[in-house]
């Protein structure tokens, strides 16, 4: 029988507009984070162990917060 497995970590990754090539701004950050995030390998989150992507079927993204780090404020999803 098979199981569905889920596993959840604090990913504390300092984004930019160069990581996701593109311009980032308060109103676009969280959809261009999430488009990122289900892209790209689960080590290049900030894991704090290692993961097997080849044995990844299924990814989900929760957010609960983005700061920016310029001036330390959290951006809230528009």
């Amino acid at each position: 029988m098979k199981k569905k497995i889920s596993k959840s970590f604090k990913s504390d990754l300092d984004i930019n507009d160069g990581l996701l090539k593109c311009i980032l701004n308060d109103k676009n950050v969280h959809k261009k984070w999430a488009k990122y995030v289900l892209i790209t390998a689960v080590n290049n989150l900030n894991p704090p162990s290692q993961f097997d992507d080849n044995l990844t079927s299924e990814k989900k993204i929760t957010t609960h917060r983005i700061v920016n780090l310029m001036n330390l404020t959290e951006v809230h999803e528009i």
